[in-house]
């Protein structure tokens, strides 16, 4: 039987948690805020924390040019691109070191256990100089190339343990 928390208790916590979620969310209000206020008043001296006279200027000399509209499609494009191909490769991986027994399993496991501590930085140049060899740089195929590559051991280590935690197929009566 599970005990009763008393009424202070929960208002406190109750508390607690509306005080940490306007804490994170404070942050995104000041920038959506910010972002109807006229250039010249975004830093003022005195600042605003319900902006009057808000304006949309902002927003229609971002969408004028056609810049951010191309520069959105392109990173959707990426990211859809990237779960797709991660999926796919890291699914047909993580059904594999779950369900089959084969020699170097626990090596591959510790291998991508290993390639994850491995910090992006220490890859830049190695990443540019096969970038530019197979002429992908500024590209969608090798950006997409370059994320997949780097989430793909930790997608291959999640879906792991989501397999694993599969039932194997049994024959149901008919």
């Amino acid at each position: 039987m599970a005990r009763k928390t008393s009424l202070p208790a929960r208002i406190g916590a109750d508390a607690i948690g509306v005080l940490v979620f306007l804490v994170c969310v404070f942050p995104v209000y000041w920038m959506v805020s910010r972002s109807f206020l006229p250039r010249n008043r975004i830093k003022g001296e005195h600042p605003e924390v319900v902006p009057t006279h808000g304006t949309l200027d902002n927003y229609r000399r971002v969408f004028a040019d056609g810049s951010f509209t191309d520069a959105l499609v392109t990173s959707l494009t990426v990211t859809l691109l990237t779960v797709t191909v991660a999926l796919l490769f890291a699914f047909l991986a993580a059904v594999a070191v779950s369900r089959f027994r084969f020699r170097g399993r626990r090596t591959f496991i510790l291998a991508l256990l290993v390639i994850q501590m491995i910090p992006a930085e220490a890859l830049f140049i190695s990443q540019y100089k096969m970038l530019d060899g197979m002429s992908l740089l500024n590209s969608v195929v090798g950006l997409t190339l370059v994320y997949v590559a780097s989430v793909l051991p930790f997608t291959v280590w999640t879906l792991r343990g989501f397999v694993a935690g599969v039932p194997r197929g049994s024959r149901r009566p008919r």
